[in-house]
């Protein structure tokens, strides 16, 4: 997969164009995802789904406004997706303020090619969001260009939504969150260099500070997966602070089971599967170490792993 920056200066041909802001990549986007595949194959063009950057609502929320998933994590799903080319709008004023014709002609035309679009009911663009399915299929199928727009899809009589997505992860109801997405909540970072405290109680464990924009359950312990190499590990993860250890910084503390590898530095995923209870201060180290081997040993009861 291609990722493009449209702020560059090249041209592309011969695209079906997936439009959308696709934060948590769900179910209904994935629908957008097959039917641009089947048109894109049917016709012989590239796929290619294109989205602002950064998110219109993190210049309208500002710092509290976060991801469900970060740039890279959306790369690496459109990547596995089968995607071609993946193109990044900078949602600049001059941009936001394109008028919905412009958008059309100079971007969906000029730049990218365009020989197919598809787009959600829901979808707006152009200045105002006065852009819409009923404008792009006037301007576009006179030119012969395939518009197809897709209704909501809806699971227990609900639209699948980045906004009920959302509640899901704030809430931690991590299970509603893969039912919605067909995959896990996730997260992907760099192994970092900690106190090494896990270590000495014979617990050793891997820390990753997440960016700041990624939106995280709540704080608390979760039954959890690493991805590493390749491989898939059972583990149990800490989100927050581990207030028993001051001065820590907000992470991911991960207890990876039957793993004693140093990896500091090496890319991980991390799945966060399901809640299991609040963090903790603990009075003692062997207070820690006790409730660290309960928690161990419910992750390993869990059919869910």
């Amino acid at each position: 997969m291609i990722v493009r920056n449209l702020s560059e200066d090249w041209q592309i041909a011969g695209t079906a164009v997936i439009l959308g802001n696709f934060d948590g990549v769900h179910k209904g986007h994935q629908l957008l995802i097959a039917r641009a595949r089947e048109i894109a194959a049917a016709k012989g063009l590239q796929t290619s789904v294109l989205t602002f950057l950064p998110h219109p609502a993190k210049l309208l929320l500002g710092k509290d406004f976060r991801l469900i998933y970060t740039e890279e994590e959306k790369e690496a799903i459109f990547a596995a997706a089968g995607i071609e080319n993946y193109i990044l709008l900078p949602f600049t004023e001059k941009n936001k303020n394109m008028a919905p014709t412009e958008f059309i002609e100079e971007i969906l035309l000029r730049r990218l090619g365009a020989r197919a679009v598809i787009a959600g009911s829901d979808y707006r663009f152009g200045q105002k969001a006065a852009g819409d399915a009923g404008l792009l299929m006037e301007k576009l199928e006179p030119l012969a260009v395939r518009v197809t727009i897709l209704e909501k899809l809806q699971m227990q009589g609900e639209d699948v939504s980045s906004t009920r997505l959302r509640a899901a992860v704030m809430q931690g109801d991590l299970e509603r969150f893969e039912d919605l997405t067909g995959r896990r909540f996730h997260l992907l970072g760099r192994v970092s260099t900690g106190r090494q405290l896990g270590r000495t109680i014979g617990f050793p464990t891997i820390n990753v500070i997440p960016p700041a924009e990624k939106l995280l359950p709540p704080n608390g312990v979760y039954a959890a997966e690493v991805i590493y190499q390749g491989r898939c590990y059972r583990a149990v993860s800490n989100v927050g602070i581990s207030p028993s250890v001051p001065g820590k910084p907000y992470s991911v503390e991960t207890y990876i089971f039957d793993f004693t590898d140093t990896i500091y530095g090496q890319p991980v995923e991390i799945r966060l599967l399901r809640y299991l209870r609040p963090e903790m201060t603990f009075a003692s180290v062997e207070e820690l170490k006790a409730q660290i081997q309960r928690d161990a040993a419910a992750v390993k009861n869990m059919l869910i792993l």
